[in-house]
């Protein structure tokens, strides 16, 4: 899974906490608000995470909770729970099945090689 788009739909899924988040500079005190699944959605910088890493997994195993770790002052990585992500997972594999048939409608269509330059994969 491209981890860009990963982030993009996570993004997206999330946009009013992540416009928070990102605006936020200090990350010393844990942010918290709730989500519509019933779990929260927390903010931590890496010293805190790290200290809290088995809260934080329990978290978001047990009660979908979402953790953004910062670094810096800066968003760079989101724990999740595992069903969580495949859920993201299916819906990446969705989206992109949709992406490719209307590509494929308009007669629109590039090498692998061109896709994987462009996606910045490896072949």
């Amino acid at each position: 899974m491209s981890s860009y788009i990963f982030f993009h739909y996570l993004l997206h899924s999330i946009r009013t906490d992540m416009t928070i988040l990102t605006n936020m500079t200090i990350f010393d005190n844990m942010y918290i608000c709730s989500k519509n699944n019933g779990g929260t959605m927390k903010a931590l910088n890496i010293a805190d995470a790290k200290a809290k890493l088995s809260e934080v997994i329990t978290d978001a195993e047990y009660k979908g909770g979402r953790t953004i770790i910062a670094r810096r002052n800066k968003p760079a990585a989101v724990v999740i729970g595992y069903d969580d992500f495949l859920k993201l997972e299916a819906l990446e594999d969705i989206y992109e099945s949709k992406l490719l048939e209307e590509s494929l409608k308009k007669g629109r269509s590039v090498s692998l090689e061109d896709a994987a330059k462009r996606l910045k994969i490896e072949l």
